[in-house]
Order: C-alpha cells, then sequence, then structure tokens
C-alpha cells in the first residue's frame, strides 16, 4: 500500500480506498435485495398461491369507457 492511498484527515485523496469501497457496496446491495427477493419474497407469494389466492385475472386497468364523454360529466367529477 502507497501512501498516497491513504488521504489524510482534512485532505482529499483516497481514491482507490473509495473506489473499492463503492464496489463492496455495490455487491452487499445486489446481494441483500437477492435474499430479500427471493428468500422473502418469493416464498411469500407462493405460499398465498397454495393457499388459494388468485391474482386479478383481468388486471389492475379498470374499463371507463362510456363514463363521463359530456362535458358537463367532466365538470362534476368528483
Amino acid at each position: 500500500m502507497k501512501p498516497e492511498d491513504v488521504s489524510a484527515p482534512g485532505r482529499s485523496g483516497g481514491t482507490r480506498w473509495r473506489d473499492r469501497l463503492r464496489r463492496m457496496g455495490d455487491i452487499q446491495a445486489r446481494l441483500v435485495l437477492g435474499i430479500v427477493y427471493f428468500g422473502l419474497l418469493t416464498p411469500y407469494v407462493l405460499l398465498l398461491r397454495l393457499c388459494g389466492w388468485k391474482p386479478r385475472e383481468e388486471g389492475a386497468w379498470v374499463d371507463v369507457s362510456g363514463q363521463g364523454e359530456s362535458l358537463s360529466d367532466l365538470e362534476r367529477s368528483f
């Protein structure tokens, strides 16, 4: 390790250390998020599906065709 790799208090420097720590943080974040997703959410949803839960077949969109086509309908929307 070279002396210029370590930054002194109050001085700039240590870019290699910052780069290493940033890479380590990226790896840890991916690991933690992967564990949360595949270790917690996937078994939870599989358990819900085994208990009979079914996601909405028609999706989240609500059909509003034919509603509020005139200007007076739009003025009293609430």
